[in-house]
């Protein structure tokens, strides 16, 4: 069997938040900013944060607990999982709380007791005792890695994954998990975006949900922006990391995916969203490069009433290169980000993405992106890390009219990208929701 004809990708997806609701007008007060700022800067509307007993580690366990009862209760997934039985439990994070273990080993601390409980209690013969008779199998003869990349090791864990399943090979969990919770006058530079949730991806052969590309392409921009000593005490340098480092890693790794690979006519997007209107901010840049392509950019520019600034460069991609390239040049200077996000060059561009923003001819791209049906469930959950990019997929698969491929775009400052496609597979919407559990966001307190 030839191990790249062979479909892999997610075949189930869960969402676990703390149940702890605070409005955008709470966070305003606290940040002493305008309300308006949270809601239509950022686009949020509420933020789950943490009790004292949710950390990483509990949101996990609830997240891998409510994964086993959904397989002994449905009936696609206990199917699927009988044909592909778990072989590794990785987990992703930036939030490590210790610097040994992966943190999924206190994750199966606090699973496998509930889970031995459950399969002694229950009937001879039934399906739940069969299932968690398997699962705590599986456990004990699972692999275990964590990884660690800020806003992007649950996408990089899970494509590597993907790309290893082959005709052998059994199912793997990706567990991410962080909470997003900082004191912001040791983060001055960082947007006022708090939350707390964990996603449980769920790869296997033949997968329910949707296929994933097992070509990917990554890029890198090493830069100082983001800096975190220790679990909960994040620092932000620059503060420019939402204008420079995600547009420009997003849109090199974009770039080459489509010069190598090609992209699909007509796609959705999903990328990381810290705060929903992070997405915004990267379509305009994709608007032009559509339009440039497809010789619209003359009439968006006569409707703006000027060119985009881009001198000699054929894109605002390249723009930023050349600027970092004199950077480098430079010995002198100190913060790559800073010196870029400072350029008169770069202030220009940005102005006039601002103006292509209010443009009706954007507005409508941003619908045809699926961008609104991605960002709606980030909305109410906040900034949830390494998490967001599978909530955002979520968000997007529940809420999407029609079916189309998706771009995956995950960014992680520091910097780097992970960019491949989603092919989602034709489900009924009682099926889709069956295998995609965002149960957790119904309790509110």
């Amino acid at each position: 069997m030839d191990e790249k004809n062979i479909e892999s990708g997610i075949s189930y997806i869960g969402i676990e938040v703390p149940p702890y609701v605070v409005t955008a007008d709470v966070i305003a007060e606290r940040e002493n900013v305008p309300k308006e700022k949270i809601e239509k800067g950022l686009l949020i509307k509420e933020f789950r944060f943490p009790g004292e007993a949710d950390t990483i580690v509990t949101l996990a366990a609830n997240n891998l607990l409510r994964f086993a009862e959904n397989i002994v209760k449905n009936e696609l997934l206990y199917k699927k999982y009988k044909e592909s039985r778990i072989g590794a439990i990785y987990f992703a994070t930036e939030s490590s709380p210790e610097q040994s273990r992966p943190v999924a080993m206190a994750v199966l601390e606090l699973v496998e007791p509930i889970l031995y409980e459950r399969m002694n209690n229950a009937p001879e013969g039934s399906r739940e005792k069969e299932v968690y008779r398997m699962l705590l199998e599986d456990f004990r003869y699972s692999d275990s890695l964590e990884v660690k990349f800020a806003c992007t090791a649950d996408a990089k864990i899970i494509s590597l994954a993907n790309q290893a399943v082959g005709p052998y090979s059994k199912g793997v969990v990706v567990i991410g998990s962080d909470v997003a919770i900082y004191d912001s006058s040791k983060a001055k530079n960082a947007e006022p975006t708090q939350g707390a949730a964990s996603s449980l991806v769920y790869i296997t052969k033949d997968p329910l949900i949707a296929t994933i590309d097992k070509r990917t392409i990554h890029y890198n921009l090493p830069a100082y922006d983001f800096f975190k000593p220790d679990e909960h005490t994040p620092r932000v340098p620059s503060g420019y990391g939402s204008e420079v480092d995600y547009v420009v890693t997003i849109g090199s790794a974009m770039e080459k995916f489509e010069k190598e690979f090609g992209l699909p006519l007509d796609y959705y997007i999903v990328s990381h969203v810290p705060f929903p209107k992070e997405a915004i901010y990267l379509a305009s840049f994709l608007y032009t490069h559509y339009l440039r392509k497809n010789g619209g950019i003359e009439e968006l520019e006569k409707e703006i009433g000027e060119k985009e600034p881009l001198e000699d460069a054929k894109n605002a991609i390249e723009l930023i290169r050349k600027v970092a390239a004199e950077y480098r040049n430079d010995s002198k200077n100190g913060d790559l980000i800073r010196y870029i996000a400072e350029d008169e060059r770069i202030k220009r561009l940005w102005q006039f993405h601002k103006k292509v923003r209010e443009t009706e001819g954007f507005k409508k791209f941003v619908k045809d992106l699926g961008i609104e049906y991605a960002i709606e469930i980030p909305s109410i959950v906040g900034n949830s890390y390494n998490n967001s990019i599978v909530v955002a997929t979520a968000s997007l698969l529940l809420n999407a009219l029609e079916l189309k491929s998706i771009v995956w775009a995950s960014y992680g400052s520091g910097s780097g990208t992970t960019v491949t496609v989603l092919q989602p597979k034709k489900l009924s919407k009682e099926e889709l929701q069956s295998l995609i559990d965002i149960s957790s966001l119904k309790r509110r307190t």
